[in-house]
């Protein structure tokens, strides 16, 4: 006679996470193999436990030398335990602050190729984005939008008066 499918051994849920956290990193070192692999994670603080447990195994087991680095990105204000401890044992960190005024000053006249911007604008742009990069420039690209940096007849970029956008003072809406 045919005999049926063999049965399936039970498996725990952790030897099973076990299971699959080691074939991961067996894939991405047959992958780094061949040629260096750069593997970039953003917003580590929403992984989930099989995300984490990948990401731990990478940053704490040897990999025999293969050649993987691992870039992991993450807010501060939102690492929890497990993550927290995984920064702790990380061969490097680079924290990455608030920008200060002078730095918005900088990185606006960086994404727009002033030798200096406005004052009034990047003061405004100070308050509403607290130094954050990602909303300075989220600001930048809404300015550009609704017509707070315009460029003149030689192609450089001037601010527009806040009456001549219909405000009274600067106040950039909310980018989506």
């Amino acid at each position: 006679g045919v005999s049926g499918p063999a049965s399936v051994p039970e498996v725990s849920p952790e030897a099973a996470r076990e299971r699959l956290t080691r074939a991961m990193c067996e894939t991405l070192a047959a992958v780094a193999a061949d040629r260096p692999l750069l593997l970039i994670l953003d917003d580590v603080q929403w992984a989930d436990e099989l995300s984490m447990s990948v990401l731990e195994a990478l940053a704490l087991r040897s990999l025999d030398g293969v050649p993987i680095a691992v870039i992991a990105t993450c807010r501060a204000e939102e690492v929890d335990g497990p993550l927290r401890a995984l920064i702790e044992r990380s061969r490097s960190v680079v924290r990455v602050e608030r920008l200060r005024g002078d730095g918005v000053d900088r990185m606006v006249a960086d994404m727009l190729a002033l030798p200096a911007p406005a004052a009034e604008f990047t003061r405004a742009l100070f308050e509403h984005t607290e130094g954050n990069p990602f909303y300075v420039s989220a600001y930048v690209l809404v300015a550009v939008e609704q017509g707070y940096l315009r460029r003149d007849g030689s192609g450089a970029w001037q601010l527009a008066r806040p009456r001549e956008v219909g405000h009274a003072a600067y106040t950039l809406p909310i980018p989506r």
